[in-house]
């Protein structure tokens, strides 16, 4: 949309993202609007520099740039960079015409191999969705109540609450969603916690949690884990024997990165 200020920040070179409703007759393009603090509107967002993707039916997750939609602070965190916003295209505001925008104040983290804008997509389960999302607490304060802002952690936001949400009580890079459980390979670092039951807690360990956060099963695994299930009742993940200091293969040494699998 080159030549006009679609967005409301007094600059004409930006990407602004505009929706079609086919219901519509004739179809009609609108401007997504969305409201932050203070009882202000955003008129239009631009997502140069963002992404959008598909959560499930009806539902659409915005990672913006804060400094391209005026600077403005829409995660309010008091610096300007990423945003992630949720939206409901079933819900349409009868004065705009426009889907509803939800904002859960987050900065969703892209940093690492972590899929674009952060997001590990939607998680099922009978009484709900939800999105799990990527953060650091470098960018948006401390989560997990241990005094510093070094640590990577992992966050669900519920869509029945998407201005809300909570924190899993395991942080790491690799996350993998099926069967509406989450698998993670969690640095144990990140929370200070003995999730394995070794009596240290910095070690690399795949976690199973339920969709309230609970933990189903944790062991120790490789740094570079990969969850690999599909079904989400088989879950493969990577055993390293010099972490566990054991011989998990039988050829006599302890220098192998072996498969484990665990059945919930």
């Amino acid at each position: 949309m080159a030549g006009s200020n679609n967005d409301g920040d007094g600059g004409t070179d930006l990407q602004i993202l505009y929706w079609l409703d086919r219901t519509e007759v004739p179809i009609t393009a609108r401007p997504l609007r969305v409201n932050f603090g203070g009882g202000s509107t955003l008129t239009a967002l631009a997502l140069d520099g963002g992404s959008v993707n598909r959560l499930s039916s009806g539902w659409l997750s915005l990672v913006v740039q804060e400094a391209a939609n005026g600077n403005l602070d829409l995660n309010g965190n008091g610096v300007v960079d990423t945003a992630l916003l949720l939206v409901d295209t079933d819900l349409i505001d009868p004065v705009t015409g426009s889907p509803t925008v939800f904002n859960p104040g987050l900065a969703p983290s892209t940093a690492g191999n972590v899929p674009l804008g952060g997001l590990y997509g939607i998680l099922p389960s009978l009484a709900d969705e939800g999105v799990v999302v990527r953060v650091t607490e470098v960018q948006n304060g401390i989560l997990n109540g241990d005094g510093d802002t070094s640590d990577t952690l992992l966050v669900l936001v519920r869509l029945s609450a998407p201005t809300t949400f909570s924190v899993l009580p395991v942080g790491g890079d690799l996350v993998h969603l099926a069967g509406g459980i989450i698998g993670v390979t969690a640095n144990e670092s990140f929370n200070a916690t003995d999730l394995d039951g070794s009596g240290s807690p910095t070690d690399f360990v795949f976690c199973l949690l339920d969709p309230g956060g609970a933990i189903l099963a944790a062991r120790r695994c490789s740094q570079h884990s990969m969850p690999a299930s599909e079904d989400g009742v088989f879950w493969a993940y990577l055993r390293s024997e010099g972490a566990e200091g054991r011989d998990l293969n039988g050829d006599g040494d302890q220098a192998d990165v072996v498969l484990g699998l665990i059945s919930r």
